[in-house]
């Protein structure tokens, strides 16, 4: 029977989620810096940060480009339907800026991804999702002008994307389709996120119809992996 081994920096991220506990830290709390643990643990900054990585991957602490490592907050639960569902987020550090408000004419990919006729006029938002002042989501909606000609950005500051479009179009949600994948980081995702380039995130993508099987948005929606999870409501 194989057996499994416990190297250095597992036995390591086991002693430092011990003392996180038992010392109380708290969600959004910050740590020791590497050095001061290294120290405390009288081991290399390198196994440390090898340590830390670990409960990186086990949702316990996150990670901030040139802050330092930090408690994790509760991942903020998402419904996989959540355009049927009418969905509300619970924690109140989030809020949402506008980042793009533009026209634009549906391209050649989002001709075929919309399976709408290239040039036709489109809405395109571009929302940040921010915990505190750090942007936790990068969503992209692109919405129909036909469908909704007279389009109120300051709505989108509080309301989710679903209870936008019922009450601004009058069109009830009857269906859509969703997907939600594995992605890399690009050079803009990077920057607005705040994470190193190629760093993994959750990729969420679909189209919302109404009861006509009339298409009412189309959303690409990038999330911070540690930030999120997606549940999925069983049917009664």
């Amino acid at each position: 029977m194989r057996k499994s081994l416990l190297t250095l920096n597992i036995v390591l991220a086991k002693e430092l989620h011990y003392m996180l506990r038992t010392q109380r830290y708290l969600p959004g709390d910050k740590l020791p810096s590497e050095r001061i643990l290294a120290e405390t643990f009288g081991v290399q900054r390198a196994t440390i940060r090898e340590a830390l990585n670990e409960l990186i991957q086990e949702g316990v602490i996150v990670s901030e480009e040139r802050k330092g490592y930090f408690m994790a907050r509760p991942r903020i639960v998402k419904s996989v339907n959540f355009f049927a569902e009418t969905p509300t987020i619970e924690d109140p550090h989030v809020k949402y800026k506008i980042q793009e408000a533009s026209s634009v004419l549906a391209d050649e990919r989002l001709s075929g991804k919309m399976l709408i006729p290239r040039n036709t006029p489109l809405h395109r938002i571009v929302r940040l999702c921010l915990e505190e002042k750090t942007v936790i989501a990068v969503e992209t909606y692109y919405l129909l002008k036909e469908v909704l000609p007279d389009l109120k950005t300051s709505d989108l500051k509080s309301q989710n994307i679903a209870e936008f479009i019922v009450s601004a179009t009058n069109h009830g949600i009857a269906g859509n389709n969703q997907k939600i994948t594995l992605v890399y980081a690009n050079d803009n995702e990077s920057k607005l996120l705040r994470l190193p380039a190629g760093s993994p995130l959750m990729k969420h993508k679909g189209m919302v119809y109404d009861h006509k099987g009339q298409l009412l948005v189309f959303f690409e929606n990038i999330l911070r992996i540690e930030r999120f999870v997606f549940l999925r409501k069983e049917a009664l």
